[in-house]
């Protein structure tokens, strides 16, 4: 059985993709720059968020908990706070895709338990990455969240190449 049943109808056209999620989602892309052309001029400016390849990333230097939970690798020890924090970060946004967060916004207090770093510390820092646009700073209720920006994540990627 497939993993993913999709059903598409524009106009007249209708077209029916199954399979696993990315072989999927590459054949609806094809589809929509087929029948709707001016979406292929789009798709050469639209960067998007290759989760797989984050997650791939992500694994050498992360581990996750069924619950969620960030847990930092022994290997991510001799990064820099700044490099840290956005692996962590990125890790929210992963986790927050695939349902096991509901939101990718991590509080300072939380930076601070999976890093063992000071709030204080981890604030310098967090206002040094936001001011470059590396990360967004929202309010939440009454909490403050910081989020990885799709800048932080393309940053991300050029830190840390994949290894295929």
């Amino acid at each position: 059985m497939p993993d993913i049943y999709v059903k598409i109808r524009y106009k007249d056209v209708e077209a029916t993709f199954e399979g696993d999620i990315d072989s999927v989602y590459k054949e609806i892309l094809r589809w929509f720059n087929k029948y709707i052309p001016a979406l292929d001029i789009a798709q050469k400016l639209i960067i998007d968020i290759d989760y797989s390849k984050l997650a791939d990333l992500l694994s050498r230097y992360i581990f996750f908990t069924r619950e969620g939970d960030i847990i930092l690798r022994d290997e991510a020890d001799k990064f820099s706070q700044h490099n840290k924090i956005l692996l962590v970060l990125s890790s929210a946004k992963l986790l927050e895709f695939t349902g096991k967060r509901e939101s990718s916004g991590v509080s300072l207090e939380e930076l601070s338990r999976i890093l063992r770093s000071s709030t204080k510390s981890l604030s310098s820092r967090l206002s040094e990455l936001k001011n470059i646009g590396y990360v967004n700073k929202d309010r939440r209720n009454k909490n403050v969240v910081y989020s990885i920006s799709i800048k932080g994540l393309i940053d991300l990627e050029r830190r840390f190449p994949s290894s295929d």
